[in-house]
């Protein structure tokens, strides 16, 4: 069995390949970090290797990984840009910089289909992102993503709660309602837009769309654009870089 772990910049997710299956074994948040912490103690088996990806850079990300290593208390595996980009060419003058986490979720979208395809990856940050049918990264984006969005309206979005709002809808009851649509409005219309931009400009009509990551429910609804929701990418790509 391999063990699985993908950090970000608000959330792990703790998953297992058993028998060619991935089994999620929960999910906390970087906030209760020790939590993660006790489970990863008590899991701890020395036939078993575990695989993670961090997005968190510098000295907090340091640090992050440096509490997962004490607290599983064996070598870990991270996945890095160099042993994640696998087949995949990029065109940034600094690969290194490209997110292990992205290029985990290109592959991963890869192993489903050989058609031409855009991966949508929906945690703190957003990364869209284009991949030809031979391979080749051909552009992308990323944003702000749902929870940094709201921070941006400061203590207005603090001081409201967050209710369920209609995608359809327009006419809103209260403050609440029109902050929760317009924030989901303005993330769903930019990935649609930024699709139609990828398929017009280099994949084409056919290309698929595959959308992950926490917030990938939700932005199923609100995007216009026919999208398959596939919930762990990044760590279906760690067990590719596992076996490989």
């Amino acid at each position: 069995m391999t063990l699985l772990l993908d950090l970000g910049h608000t959330r792990a997710k703790l998953g297992e390949e058993r028998d060619g299956q991935i089994l999620r074994l929960g999910a906390a948040p970087i906030s209760d970090i020790h939590r993660l912490h006790a489970t990863l103690n008590r899991r701890r088996d020395p036939e078993e290797t575990l695989h993670a990806v961090s997005t968190m850079q510098g000295t907090p990300g340091d640090e992050l990984r440096e509490g997962i290593e004490k607290a599983w208390g064996q070598p870990v595996v991270w996945a890095t840009s160099e042993s994640a980009r696998g087949e995949i060419g990029l065109h940034y003058a600094q690969p290194e910089t490209f997110g292990a986490d992205r290029l985990l979720a290109m592959r991963a979208a890869r192993q489903r289909t050989h058609k031409a395809l855009i991966v949508v990856d929906a945690g703190s940050a957003i990364a869209v992102d284009g991949l030809a049918q031979d391979n080749q990264h051909c552009g992308g984006w990323i944003v702000p993503g749902y929870f940094r969005q709201k921070d941006g309206l400061g203590m207005l979005s603090a001081a409201v709660h967050a209710p369920p709002v209609s995608p359809r809808s327009t006419v809103h009851a209260d403050t609440a309602e029109a902050i929760e649509s317009g924030v989901w409005k303005l993330l769903s219309a930019g990935i649609d837009a930024m699709c139609t931009r990828l398929r017009e400009d280099v994949l084409g009509e056919s290309a698929l769309v595959m959308l992950t990551g926490g917030d990938a429910e939700k932005l199923q609804l609100w995007c216009e654009t026919p999208m398959i929701a596939v919930p762990d990418l990044v760590l279906e790509g760690l067990v590719i870089c596992a076996h490989s």
